[in-house]
């Protein structure tokens, strides 16, 4: 099987094992209790990049609204390699109340492996796949997410195959398809992340022990305890697949009861690995810009090596950001 072969988490610091945002009709949002992480005072610093909404403003905010606070992308520039097959960056967020995604990697997947058989291959979400860490609502579970869209193919016939990615680990019954935003498959682990705390995700790209099929795998590391933990990997369907292209991350607020709420990332030691090399190359440019025009304030730029993001639903408190703006860390 293509499992690890022990349990999800792994003790060593030196583990290199080779080989959606969730959508939901606004209608369906309910009410939620009142936040009980422990405690943690996020820095200063955070003041002198937007001017933060009191706990009235937030409140109200979170009270009327029916939108979304604004979501802010990001696209870190890749223009030294046609394919990767890794990809690692450090997160943190200070300020991570409930419907909290932070997505350090979203991941275009090269399909020319497949151009032989078939005249179009395509999927609906524009990329081939993304991955984060999410506070999720009521229950406060936090978890570690990676989804993929499912991928057509057309052949010469106009006869239309569908390859959806199979969970191979965890292994479980559950049915991980989503849909609304195009169809693809996803897994949720628990994960119990911390604000104000470093962690290291991977995405890897290996080969399947049983079908052949390129695999993808997603660990993460606490930066302070340095414990790996192995969160989820998916069999591709395909063979000879790998990452290609920019790298793009998010952070999303996905429920509109909690817009008002302070979000923030950081973003750090962005990297991708060539196909065929061990040797890491940096990813130190990257343009931001604000998606769907929700309402709100928000701010973006960079503190010597790091990248950062923080957004409200408050209006009135923007940081001077109002075009997509290209950045660079050390």
């Amino acid at each position: 099987m293509d499992t690890p072969a022990t349990s999800n988490t792994i003790e060593s610091a030196s583990y290199t094992k080779t080989a959606e945002s969730l959508t939901s009709s606004e209608t369906e949002y309910t009410e939620l209790p009142a936040e009980t992480e422990d405690a943690f005072s996020p820095p200063a610093v955070w003041e002198e990049r937007l001017e933060l909404p009191t706990a009235e403003e937030i409140e109200a905010c979170n009270n009327t609204s029916t939108q979304r606070s604004p979501y802010i992308a990001g696209w870190l520039k890749n223009d030294k390699v046609t394919r990767f097959t890794k990809y690692s960056a450090d997160i943190k967020a200070d300020y991570m109340p409930f419907a909290t995604y932070c997505s350090p990697v979203n991941l275009t997947l090269d399909y020319s492996s497949l151009k032989d058989k078939y005249t179009n291959v395509w999927n609906e979400g524009g990329i081939g796949m993304y991955a984060g860490l999410q506070r999720r609502e009521a229950d406060e579970t936090k978890v570690g997410i990676m989804a993929f869209w499912d991928i057509y193919c057309e052949d010469e016939d106009g006869n239309i195959t569908t390859i959806t990615p199979t969970r191979v680990y965890p292994e479980s019954d559950e049915d991980t398809s989503f849909d609304g935003e195009g169809e693809g498959a996803h897994t949720l682990v628990d994960y119990d992340w911390k604000p104000g705390k470093w962690y290291r995700m991977i995405i890897q790209c290996g080969t399947s022990e049983t079908t052949g099929n390129t695999t993808v795998e997603q660990l993460v590391q606490d930066l302070e305890t340095e414990q790996w933990t192995y969160l989820s990997k998916y069999d591709l369907g395909i063979k000879d697949i790998a990452f290609t292209g920019d790298v793009a991350m998010f952070l999303e607020n996905f429920n509109p009861k909690t817009s008002g709420e302070i979000r923030t990332m950081e973003i750090k030691n962005a990297r991708i690995c060539p196909e065929g090399s061990e040797n890491w190359i940096s990813l130190n440019e990257c343009e931001f810009l604000q998606n769907f025009d929700y309402p709100g304030s928000y701010n973006y730029g960079t503190d010597g090596d790091t990248f950062w993001i923080i957004t409200t639903g408050v209006t009135g408190k923007n940081g001077g950001i109002s075009e997509p703006k290209t950045l660079t860390v050390k």
